[in-house]
C-alpha cells in the first residue's frame, strides 16, 4: 500500500511540474507575438531604452544580480505608471521565471492601456484568454 502511494505522489509531482512547463511554453509563444517597438518613433520604448542604458552604466552593473534588480525595479515602476512597453518587458520577465499568473497580470495592464497599439492589445487579450 505504501508503494502505491509513493507512485501516486511521484505522478502527482510530475503532472504538477509538467503542467507548469506547458504554461511557461504557452506564455512564451504568446509573448513572442508582441510587436517590436522602435525607440526612435515610440516615446514609451525610448523611456525603456534610456532606463536600460542607465542600469548598464551604473558602477555595479557588472554584478548580474544587481543589474537584473535594477532592470526589474525600473520596468515594474514604469509599467505601473502606464508604460505598456515596460509592462511587456515585465510580462516576459515573469514568464521566463515561470510565473504565468504574474505574466498575465502585466498583459492585463497592456490590454487596458489606451496607448498600446491594437496589435499589443490583441496579444494581451490572447494571453488572458489562454486557460493554462
Amino acid at each position: 500500500m505504501v508503494f502505491k502511494s509513493k507512485i501516486s505522489a511521484v505522478f502527482l509531482l510530475l503532472s504538477f511540474f509538467s503542467g507548469g512547463l506547458y504554461a511557461v511554453a504557452d506564455c512564451k509563444s504568446i509573448l513572442a507575438k508582441l510587436p517590436k517597438h522602435n525607440p526612435q518613433t515610440n516615446d514609451q520604448a525610448k523611456m525603456v531604452e534610456n532606463f536600460e542604458k542607465q542600469c548598464h552604466e551604473r558602477p555595479n552593473a557588472t554584478d548580474p544580480n544587481v543589474l537584473k534588480e535594477c532592470l526589474t525595479v525600473g520596468m515594474r515602476s514604469m509599467a505601473v505608471s502606464g508604460n505598456y512597453v515596460a509592462a511587456e518587458k515585465m510580462a516576459k520577465i515573469e514568464c521566463d521565471a515561470g510565473n504565468d499568473a504574474l505574466s498575465k497580470t502585466w498583459m492585463g495592464m497592456i490590454m487596458n492601456n489606451q496607448n498600446a497599439s491594437p496589435e499589443d492589445r490583441s496579444v494581451a487579450e490572447e494571453a488572458l484568454s489562454n486557460k493554462e
